[in-house]
């Protein structure tokens, strides 16, 4: 996490997806499989998010994540959603 930023311009909103804790979304990833089987490109989709391809807005499932995990932090009851804008 120390070396890509500085040498790799075009992939720091997928890294730092990481580092909020999205996982990668090529070919196939913890059992999901993100080629739609095999309809589209498993690596830098054009229709890919940002966690296939670096290029792209983040979808849903990434903000999702983020949301629950604020969620949880917050607790007590409290809640996090995602809105469109």
């Amino acid at each position: 996490m120390t070396g890509w930023g500085v040498n790799d311009t075009v992939d720091i909103t997928h890294e730092f997806g990481h580092m909020l804790g999205n996982v990668d979304e090529y070919f196939t990833t913890n059992g999901v499989d993100y080629t739609r089987g095999g309809s589209t490109a498993g690596f830098r989709d054009a229709s890919g998010g940002v966690m296939n391809n670096p290029s792209n807005n983040p979808n849903t499932n990434n903000y999702n994540l983020i949301a629950r995990k604020a969620q949880d932090l917050i607790g007590g009851g409290a809640s996090c959603s995602v809105q469109s804008i």
